[in-house]
């Protein structure tokens, strides 16, 4: 194979990838804010492709974690790796299972802490496979009934896995504070932001009638900056355990002051 077929098989590797990313980020924000009842699907949006990146950048350190187990029980009995298909499956299915249930305030369920466990829990037995496969390729083996079973049994595996952590992902980490970073706002977390928005007083006091709060006629009181498209703002109007989610029109606001 020539240099300029490589480049190409290369480049066409990388389109994959980046639009992998960008739907993947998509669904991510479009998840999380859905929980608000709004869904905002937009056909060119950079922040998707950033959110994307950075829920890769934690699925595969996730997937290096899960990868040194894989590595010891790689010669394991065809028993033992059903045990970790079994694992498999459980903790994809239980990543799932939380993804349908109420966001406490403080839970071992509801964190990084868990996404992690179970994440690396449910990629073992995919990457088993994967590194067996290699072996068996690398070493010129034949491939027999054993073989073929395991990697639909990794395929199946590896598909649910990635669905649960993207959707736990969605549901309870982007969007909060982590051990990393704290309240801060890096780049592509969805870390909601203080802002007060000002307006033309007779156009922005009309948003007291969907309960947001007013600082004085012309500015609002402290509110969350959650997301924003092409025509809106989305924002957070504070309660006793959570907020409220509205949709502002960008024409009406002037001014915001983050903080």
């Amino acid at each position: 194979m020539d240099i300029a077929k490589i480049l190409q098989v290369l480049i066409g590797i990388s389109g994959l990838a980046l639009g992998a990313t960008y739907v993947v980020g998509g669904l991510i924000v479009n998840l999380h804010i859905s929980r608000y009842g709004i869904t905002q699907y937009q056909v060119l949006r950079i922040k998707y492709l950033v959110v994307g990146l950075t829920y890769f950048t934690n699925f595969i350190a996730v997937l290096l974690l899960a990868a040194i187990p894989a590595i010891f029980v790689v010669a394991s009995s065809l028993l033992l790796q059903q045990v970790f298909l079994i694992a498999s499956l459980l903790a994809s299915v239980g990543l799932l299972w939380l993804w349908g249930k109420s966001t406490p305030s403080k839970s071992f369920l509801f964190s990084w802490r868990l996404w992690v466990i179970a994440g690396a829990i449910s990629s073992i037995f995919p990457l088993l496979v994967i590194i067996k496969l290699g072996l068996i390729w690398g070493l010129g083996k034949s491939i027999n009934y054993e073989t073929i079973l395991i990697f639909v049994q990794a395929c199946i595996a590896g598909v649910l896995s990635f669905i649960g952590q993207t959707y736990y992902y969605a549901r309870y980490l982007y969007g909060r504070h982590n051990v990393v970073f704290g309240a801060t706002d890096p780049i592509g977390t969805g870390i909601p932001i203080q802002v007060r928005l000002t307006g033309e007083k007779d156009k922005i006091s009309l948003l007291t009638n969907v309960g947001v709060p007013m600082l004085n006629p012309e500015t609002t009181d402290k509110v969350l900056l959650l997301d924003e498209t092409d025509t809106h703002y989305i924002i957070g109007i504070p309660e006793e355990t959570r907020f409220q989610a509205v949709e502002v029109a960008k024409d009406i606001i002037k001014a915001i002051r983050y903080g």
